[in-house]
């Protein structure tokens, strides 16, 4: 610690010395926090774009074509086929401007602030930019609470790591399973103390691996592997959402695992 220009080191008592020494430690471990923020975020960036990368691959072929092929059904008028190729593209068009938002939005710094928000709207928010991803892989998320006006104080990208990264997490079980009814319900319990969120999918639950459930919050833990049987699973999604919640002094509670998912999370208010 370099003391004020005019004054010397040894003229500070132990007392403000100690007092600058936490204020140091509390300037370090803001910017720690940040920059975990930050690592989190390009995390579910990377999940969010390797759940939807074979959309991705099949838009991108149809956007190289896209415009002869349309231009050839204009010139045929062919209203019928016309209509069909808008309609598909409008499509592709909200999924990819689903998928940008997602990408491009999540660093901004205005996230990065503490704020009070309202809990219901702000995970309706998160949910509604989705929308065109959950219609393409055919998953219905449905929000409710007790209490639609509770606020708080939260860090809302920290909502967005957790809330992104599970239904991540369902589509992929979802996908793993086949399953044809694809449902996710999201439920806010208020009282006086605590927030609760409940979490659930209707999908086929963890995989045997996982005698016990906390095991998914692990770092590095994934069921996930190619046909050859390798893992290709980062094993981050989970790992982020119980590290999330422990900075609001949290951890999930896992209710059911085996016939689909659900999960408690309480903070308090």
């Amino acid at each position: 610690w370099k003391a004020p220009e005019g004054k010397k080191t040894s003229e500070y008592t132990d007392e403000e010395k100690m007092a600058r020494a936490i204020e140091i430690y509390e300037e370090e471990r803001e910017e720690l926090l940040t920059e975990l923020q930050q690592l989190k975020v390009l995390a579910t960036k990377g999940l969010i774009t390797s759940t939807v990368a074979h959309d991705l691959k099949g838009i991108n072929a149809i956007l190289v074509a896209r415009v002869n092929s349309l231009r050839k059904e204009i010139n045929r008028k062919n209203e019928a086929n016309i209509d069909r190729q808008l309609n598909d593209l409008k499509k592709n068009d909200q999924f990819l401007t689903s998928w940008l938002t997602v990408v491009a939005s999540q660093t901004r710094k205005d996230k990065r602030t503490r704020k009070k928000y309202n809990m219901y709207d702000m995970v309706s928010d998160i949910v509604n930019v989705l929308e065109p991803i959950l219609s393409r892989k055919h998953v219905v998320v449905e929000v409710d609470s007790n209490d639609k006006s509770i606020e708080r104080k939260v860090f809302k990208s920290d909502f967005e790591s957790i809330f992104y990264n599970l239904i991540i997490n369902s589509i992929e079980a979802f996908e793993k399973s086949r399953c044809r009814e694809r449902n996710i319900n999201i439920y806010m319990n208020n009282d006086s103390e605590n927030i609760m969120f409940v979490y659930k999918d209707n999908g086929p639950g963890l995989a045997d691996m996982f005698e016990n459930p906390y095991e998914i919050f692990d770092y590095g833990t994934t069921s996930k592997v190619d046909k050859e049987g390798n893992t290709i699973g980062t094993g981050m999604g989970m790992y982020i959402v119980a590290s999330t919640l422990r900075e609001y002094d949290s951890l999930p509670i896992v209710k059911e695992y085996k016939k689909g998912l659900e999960l408690q999370m309480k903070i308090k208010r």
